[in-house]
């Protein structure tokens, strides 16, 4: 599931309490493959805008049923202007007035869609007048294009790695996607980045659904911010495995950052990754640290018991639960306590609060001991209320200075290191074998035999290797 993606944010600016509108739109675009952010109600055209640009998305697709249109609209077409961002195409819908539609258009809205308009229509619009990566940004080519040449006769462009570096956001947005959509000219970029890397503390939370992990690390970021230090958040939402699309919507419980400068969110979906996290993830999280971000959350996609993989990225890993869901069996049999290097009994304000703490103390104590000789803890939070943050926050401060001071940190990082090249070179090594098999179809041929039964999975694999060789 590579390749280009159409990224569409999707909110309601203004006071307006109902989005059901906004839901069934972008549901409506998650089916048609696009991957959608979701804001949510009561958005205003900063939040919506800086929010935009660091998802490098390609449209912005606002829904409005309570007036405002004539404020709010403009508003997000000015800012998008201001912050050069104005290839980004700017569509509304729901309760317009006709008559103030000229007016909206001549702002900068590309589109207005009026209340009764098939979502079927809104999706085939946008797929005929909007190209996903929206051209070059400002300054500087387009992916692929090298990072020295002359843009329009003005000046050599500086590549998106030096960019970076020199804290544009829109820049290292671009990247990312570049990176997540596994373009050529991404590694070239990365490399660029790779002696700027390796200071920033990753963290990795993740966690059975429901948990209020989002909530949680919103809460986080606060904390953090209050003590100075830049953040950087990537989350990480499942892709369908029908459409290819998602609605990537852990931001909207991040709102109150949107327009900080000290905090850079970014949104991925799994894009058929195993292990609840993208196999972009480590990169961008990379890139974030090269910006100079001090902290780097990452939010798994939390689907069930197999978020294993966030481990192997983070320096520091989480495991969040809720009071009544620390089934004992199921969670080590699922093994998220295994790599767990703190537990969290978030919404502690609920019944049975103490009790699923008394339980997970129980099990950690049947867990052998770690590697590194630490010894992992329980913490109870309120997320929504802030309580326990402060606790936790000291706790992840001990765990980092204790994998510097024992040396884990630096196994770990090797450790690291060897997945990601390990990963990387059974992927390129893949792609050199099916490749060439999918060119001459000599691929689907293999396929459809396994499938009919004609031939079983040993001569398949012995049929696809005298194919390559």
């Amino acid at each position: 599931m590579d390749g280009r993606r159409l990224r569409v944010l999707v909110g309601k600016p203004g006071l307006d309490g109902h989005d059901r509108g906004a839901r069934l739109i972008a549901g409506a675009f998650r089916d048609a493959g696009f991957e959608v952010i979701y804001l949510g109600l009561y958005q205003a055209p900063e939040q919506i805008v800086a929010s935009a640009i660091e998802e490098d998305v390609d449209l912005i697709a606002l829904s409005i049923l309570s007036g405002g249109h004539n404020t709010h609209l403009p508003a997000v077409s000015r800012l998008l202007k201001e912050r050069k961002a104005e290839d980004i195409v700017l569509l509304a819908g729901g309760v317009i007035p006709y008559d103030d539609i000229p007016a909206l258009k001549r702002a900068g809205v590309r589109e207005v869609f009026l209340p009764g308009t098939p979502t079927d229509s809104i999706v085939s619009w946008v797929k005929e007048k909007v190209a996903p990566g929206h051209g070059p940004l400002s300054g500087f080519p387009l992916a692929g294009e090298g990072g020295q040449e002359e843009i329009s006769g003005r000046h050599p462009a500086l590549s998106l790695a030096q960019r970076v570096l020199d804290g544009d956001r829109r820049a290292a947005a671009r990247l990312m996607r570049d990176i997540d959509d596994r373009s050529d000219s991404a590694s070239r970029e990365l490399k660029l980045l790779s002696a700027h890397r390796g200071t920033a503390f990753v963290v990795g939370v993740t966690g059975l659904p429901g948990a209020g992990k989002s909530v949680l690390i919103d809460r986080m970021v606060a904390a953090y911010r209050q003590q100075d230090l830049l953040v950087g958040v990537v989350t990480i939402d499942p892709t369908s495995p029908f459409s290819g699309g998602a609605i990537l919507g852990d931001r909207m419980q991040m709102g109150r950052h949107a327009d900080d400068a000290g905090v850079f969110i970014r949104s991925l979906a799994t894009r058929g990754a195993q292990g609840g996290v993208s196999r972009a993830a480590a990169e961008v999280a990379g890139v974030l640290d090269a910006m100079g971000m001090d902290v780097v959350i990452i939010e798994t996609a939390g689907a069930g018991l197999g978020d294993f993989e966030i481990a192997s990225i983070a320096q520091t890993t989480l495991v969040v639960t809720v009071p009544g869901a620390a089934d004992d069996v199921q969670a080590i049999k699922g093994g998220l306590l295994e790599i767990g290097d703190l537990l969290v009994v978030n919404k502690a304000d609920r019944a049975g609060a103490e009790r699923t703490t008394r339980e997970l103390a129980a099990m950690l104590e049947m867990r052998p001991a770690a590697p590194s000789g630490w010894t992992a803890r329980v913490i109870r939070t309120q997320g929504d209320r802030g309580e326990g943050v402060d606790e936790l926050i000291s706790a992840l401060e001990a765990h980092r200075e204790y994998l510097k001071v024992s040396g884990t940190l630096q196994r770990r990082s090797s450790q690291h290191t060897g997945r990601l090249f390990e990963e990387a070179l059974r992927e390129r090594l893949l792609e050199k074998v099916v490749g060439p098999l999918r060119e001459n179809g000599r691929y689907r041929e293999i396929v459809e035999a396994l499938a009919a039964g004609s031939i079983d999975l040993v001569t398949a694999l012995e049929q696809a290797e005298r194919a390559f060789s």
